[in-house]
């Protein structure tokens, strides 16, 4: 059975760099989505992994996060932000 990475990120340059580099590395099934409603009504799928955008333009990345560890509380989530600030980073954790 393939792995599943969902990509998360409403910026589209960012989904295609990201997707093409775990294609080519991995060689993992990718599911790109713009928005947190697209993701949560996907979840389903059961993805092995989630690459998420901090800031996205329904809701935020950590509310999100949020979401899907009540959901599976075992499902790795990396977080992306182009960002620097540590109390996002913090609240990620």
């Amino acid at each position: 059975m393939d792995k599943k990475i969902f990509i998360v990120d409403d910026e589209p340059a960012i989904l295609k760099l990201i997707t093409h580099w775990v294609k080519n590395e991995w060689e993992y099934s990718v599911r790109t989505f713009t928005n947190g409603t697209e993701l949560l009504e996907n979840i389903y799928e059961d993805p092995d992994l989630i690459l998420l955008d901090i800031m996205l333009p329904d809701l935020s990345g950590t509310d999100l996060l949020k979401q899907i560890k009540r959901m599976n509380k075992h499902l790795p989530v990396i977080m992306l932000s182009a960002q620097g600030n540590i109390d996002v980073a913090l609240e990620c954790i």
